[in-house]
């Protein structure tokens, strides 16, 4: 119980942190990634040790940000591959499932402010609107439904 509080904590404080320098700089912090993500696999096998059932999981878990990260690949960045790492890092934490749930709830808000601003403020569609912050307000609602 008191490992799924500090998974919960930390990714949040992850994804809060993660989504200030994108929306500011434009960037995501890498050796922040690689930190959250080393801790969370300790995490994880520190609440299970079977150490097959973690490896499967961590192989999913990591599927949604791994495919990001090609998206943005073949896209030539227009995804940054700085959001696929996070994706990656938020997975360990809370499986995939759970990933691609609140990824499809960032790209729907994503989605809806990108045309209220190309119709307010005649934006165009190749805009840039920082992704993480998106993925944050995703992972707070989702845990809010969780709750209830």
């Amino acid at each position: 119980m008191i490992i799924s509080l500090i998974r919960g904590i930390t990714i949040g404080l992850f994804l809060l942190i993660q989504g200030v320098i994108d929306k500011r700089y434009k960037k995501i912090s890498q050796e922040l990634c690689i930190v959250i993500t080393i801790f969370g696999i300790i995490l994880l096998f520190v609440e299970n040790q079977k150490i097959s059932e973690n490896i499967i999981f961590l192989g999913m878990a990591v599927i949604p940000g791994v495919l990001l990260c090609l998206i943005s690949w073949i896209t030539n960045g227009s995804i940054g591959i700085g959001d696929g790492y996070v994706v990656i890092t938020m997975g360990v934490y809370i499986g995939g499932m759970n990933t691609f749930i609140i990824i499809m709830m960032a790209l729907a808000m994503v989605a809806f402010l990108g045309m209220i601003l190309m119709i307010i403020k005649n934006k165009r569609r190749d805009m840039e609107i920082a992704f993480v912050p998106f993925i944050c307000l995703g992972y707070i609602l989702e845990s809010v439904m969780t709750w209830f």
